[in-house]
């Protein structure tokens, strides 16, 4: 007579714990009116806890100013201009958590056996067979994450002016420019 015992096999995350085959236990040549006691057990405690803050800030303040340009009390005046004043900013922020993911928590292997027999014992014999697995698993996740990207900018093109002047040709007052491209991504898998 047999009785097949299964255990359970446990992987996690970082964390990977696989049940334990007991060996065999059996009664075996056990005279007439013996009793016979078997007890099998075994343990699984798993805790886990994943704290995951992601903090993200990005900041970016900006200003151009494009200078001024003027002309008097002159005879003639041409060809005068203010240069460009340009600003740029790049920002990019990728930020991944991979703590297992939902698959860590299927039971690998399942069932893994042993085998619990009692075999040729007498007549009017009692056995008992007992078995118990118990696996306890927890697991908590805690994720914040706060992204905050701010971008100040501040262009302003510069005066032009003219007077009091004979003649005045090719005033011009130059571009200001501000440019900015954020990118933030975040993912987090538990």
């Amino acid at each position: 007579m047999k009785f097949p015992a299964r255990y359970a096999a446990i992987a996690i995350a970082s964390l990977s714990l696989s049940g334990v085959a007991l060996a065999d236990t059996s009664a075996m040549a056990y005279g007439p009116d013996s009793s016979n006691y078997i007890k099998q057990s075994s343990r699984t405690n798993v805790s886990e806890t994943n704290l995951n803050p992601v903090l993200v800030d990005n900041s970016n303040r900006q200003w151009a100013e494009s200078g001024s340009v003027s002309a008097r009390g002159n005879t003639w005046v041409g060809g005068l201009m203010s240069g460009d004043a340009t600003n740029l900013n790049h920002t990019s922020t990728a930020v991944n958590i991979d703590n297992g993911g939902g698959a860590a928590w299927a039971p690998m292997a399942w069932p893994r056996s042993g085998v619990i027999e009692a075999n040729a014992v007498g007549p009017d014999s009692q056995n008992f067979i007992h078995e118990n697995n118990d696996v306890n698993v927890r697991r908590m996740n805690v994720n914040f994450v706060n992204v905050d990207n701010t971008n100040n900018q501040y262009a302003r093109s510069g005066d032009v002016s003219a007077s009091h002047n004979t003649s005045v040709g090719g005033l011009s007052s130059g571009d200001a420019m501000n440019s900015n491209r954020t990118g933030t991504s975040v993912s987090i898998s538990n």
